[in-house]
Formats: structure tokens, C-alpha cells, sequence
């Protein structure tokens, strides 16, 4: 229901499969990550929470985790989840990037860019690295850095979509890497 477009019904159904017993942790991630766009962060972590009771070497769902604990004001709590994403996988971009993330909306700018080439330095073929990299030089004005991730992202496998749903790269929007077909790293 949730992946056929109707929210409502999917959290509705939920609901009633609770009554039978424990949602398993895919169901509980699908919907901790649709009440957090709705933003009923607190119902999100807790269901977050529950998933990794039941998995909890998920690294990407720590990620996630730790990401609403920061959107919630929840600092050491935050601190602490990526940290344990961090442990379970050292190498883990997933993990990296979340980190960069949180150090980027913390303000830490210059920080969350050391991280994110640092993810890259384990795996260049990290497109979410690419892509957090990308926005954050879009930001600070250095388009052409930017273009240069958004080339590397493309080559890695990213989604398109994601470039315009990123409000950092708006400003790019009218580059060639925004339809979807991407050109080599060199430009060429």
C-alpha cells in the first residue's frame, strides 16, 4: 500500500497487524521513515528503535536513527547511534555519510567535507558520499567541485531524481547532469 501511493491505508493496516503480534523491522523502518516525512519524529524513532531490537546490526537503520535523535534535538543520543554504525561497519559509507551529515547541519561544514572525502578515500564508489559532497561544495559556491561529484555520483549508480529532490544543487539545475545521462569525471 505504502509503495502503491496510499500512506493512510498502509499506516491503517499497520495498525491492525499490531493487534496480531510485532511488525518485523522492514515494516517498522517503512513506517518510522513515513511518519518522519510527516514529522512525527518521536513515533519514527520509536519505531526505529524496535526494528534494530530485532536486527540491530542494520547499519544503515543506526544511520537513520541517529539522524531523527539529531532532528529531535537529541544530540548525545544521536552521538552515540552513529557512533554504533560506525562500529559495526568502520569501512560502511552509509555510516560516513551520516556522520557527515549530522556534522554538516551541525555547522561543522568544514568537518562534514573531511568526512565525506574520507568515505570516499574507503570507497569511490560511494554515490551518497558523491552526492552529500556535491550539495555541500553547491553550497559553499564552488560549482564546478560540485559538477565534479555529481559526474561521480552518476557514475556510481545515483538515482537522477536525487539531484533535483537536493535543494543545495538547485542552483545547477540547468547542467547536463541533471537529465539523467552522466558524462565522464574528466568532462569529456
Amino acid at each position: 500500500l505504502l509503495h502503491g501511493g496510499d500512506p493512510d491505508t498502509a499506516l491503517a493496516q499497520w495498525r491492525l497487524a499490531e493487534r496480531d503480534g510485532v511488525l518485523g523491522p522492514v515494516s517498522l523502518m517503512a513506517r518510522g521513515a513515513l511518519l518522519a516525512r510527516r514529522g512525527l519524529l518521536d513515533e519514527a524513532i520509536q519505531d526505529y528503535r524496535a526494528a534494530l531490537r530485532i536486527e540491530p546490526g542494520r547499519v544503515a537503520s543506526r544511520v537513520e536513527l541517529a539522524l531523527l535523535y539529531q532532528q529531535r534535538g537529541l544530540t548525545s543520543q544521536a552521538e552515540a547511534e552513529i557512533h554504533r554504525a560506525l562500529a559495526l561497519d568502520t569501512g560502511a559509507c552509509a555510516a560516513r555519510v551520516g556522520l557527515a551529515r549530522m556534522r554538516s547541519a551541525d555547522g561543522a561544514k568544514r568537518e562534514a567535507e573531511e568526512i565525506y572525502r574520507e568515505a570516499l578515500g574507503h570507497d569511490t564508489g560511494c554515490a551518497e558520499a558523491h552526492l552529500g559532497l556535491a550539495a555541500l561544495l553547491a553550497s559553499g559556491g564552488d560549482g564546478e567541485g560540485a559538477l565534479r561529484e555529481i559526474r561521480a555520483a552518476l557514475a556510481s549508480g545515483l538515482d537522477p531524481a536525487l539531484l533535483r529532490a537536493e535543494p543545495a544543487l538547485r542552483t545547477l539545475a540547468d547542467c547536463p547532469e541533471f537529465s539523467g545521462s552522466p558524462t565522464p569525471p574528466d568532462g569529456g
